[in-house]
């Protein structure tokens, strides 16, 4: 685990005869959920002595030293600051895991709150939202909208992903419209085979393009359900490269493989292959939100495993492809896409671009 402030790697200390996470660089610690309550009805005993100074209280450089882009070591949700007692003791709370990384200077002052709080107060520190209902009723707005969502909070707009799908939507449109001019921008595995410097770009020009609405509308559901927090995590460059660098190689390896190269291939397919093998490594354990309409005046929401949502990415499109007969589409590739969002993000780990990642998030 990485500290969520400085970035550093968290080391194992001894304090008060309990072992925690610690960074030696800001000394902090981080407790995972329980794990600060334990700690402080073990060393808050009744011989306890800590009275703070008349004329101050607890300063703490926490505020200044946050970043918005700040996640939790051991789960990737974002972390919060938050501000107990009268002390001005601050922490930091993951709004996934309830985890915490405290200010070791301010043990002391944690402790004398403690002593002194009432037990309805003790609580907040291990206060977890509830996860809801596998089945409950939607909103009235997702009447209108039955798509997905996930339960990750965001701390921006996805700018970038809305971004990607209005380009998407526009080229497609676009491609219906007019046929004869969208056909030089699809990819034909023959035709960049033979001639890889003139058609090399369609590589990428064609993630652009859909073969029907249905490829379409499947395409940018999943998307925004799965895009729009991987965003959130990786920031601009780094999805982009995710996102881009699935499609390519999906269509690379779709050149490779494809047993009629005379056919043209387009889609996003690859590069949502991609963010959902992302989404995948850092939140195995989420569960997405699926509102459908039930006849009534508000929609049902399903909250069903991300393993579930993945079997009918790659299910949903085979399908539609055999019913389509559109053998643009190809499930090879998309396993390529999702393979490459899986390195993508061992290889940022690795690189440091991607800091305190772990495998393994609850929601």
């Amino acid at each position: 685990m990485q500290c969520p402030i400085c970035r550093k790697p968290l080391k194992k200390i001894t304090l008060h005869g309990m072992e925690i996470d610690s960074c030696p660089d800001c000394l902090g610690g981080w407790f995972d959920r329980y794990e600060l309550t334990d700690f402080l009805k073990k060393t808050t005993k009744d011989d306890f002595r800590w009275e703070p100074k008349e004329d101050s209280v607890i300063e703490s450089h926490l505020n200044s030293r946050i970043h918005k882009s700040d996640f939790c070591p051991k789960c990737n949700y974002p972390v919060e600051p938050v501000s107990i007692g009268f002390l001005g003791i601050s922490l930091l709370k993951c709004l996934g895991c309830s985890g915490m990384w405290v200010e070791l200077s301010q043990l002391n002052a944690l402790r004398y709150w403690y002593r002194q709080a009432s037990p309805t107060k003790r609580l907040a520190l291990n206060y977890q939202p509830q996860e809801k209902e596998m089945i409950s009723r939607g909103s009235y707005w997702a009447y209108f909208f039955p798509l997905m969502k996930d339960a990750i909070p965001r701390r921006k707009f996805p700018w970038i992903t809305l971004f990607l799908i209005v380009l998407n939507i526009s080229i497609s449109i676009w491609s219906f419209l007019s046929p004869d001019k969208a056909q030089f921008f699809w990819m034909v595995p023959k035709d960049v085979l033979n001639y890889p410097l003139q058609n090399m770009p369609t590589v990428l020009t064609s993630m652009f393009i859909h073969n029907n609405i249905y490829h379409l509308a499947i395409n940018l559901i999943f998307l925004w359900a799965f895009g729009a927090s991987m965003e959130n995590r990786l920031a601009m460059t780094k999805y982009f490269f995710v996102y881009l660098g699935s499609g390519i190689l999906a269509g690379l390896i779709h050149i490779l493989l494809t047993s009629h190269p005379e056919i043209p291939t387009f889609g996003a397919s690859g590069a949502i292959s991609g963010i959902i093998g992302s989404y995948l490594l850092l939140y195995p354990r989420s569960r997405i939100k699926l509102f459908t309409l039930s006849g009534t005046y508000t929609p049902w929401a399903f909250r069903l495993p991300i393993w579930v949502y993945l079997l009918m990415w790659f299910f949903g499109l085979q399908l539609l492809n055999d019913f389509e007969d559109a053998s643009g589409m190809v499930w090879y590739a998309h396993i390529a896409g999702f393979l490459f969002g899986l390195f993508a993000l061992f290889s940022l780990r690795k690189l440091k671009y991607l800091q305190y990642f772990q495998a393994g998030s609850k929601n």
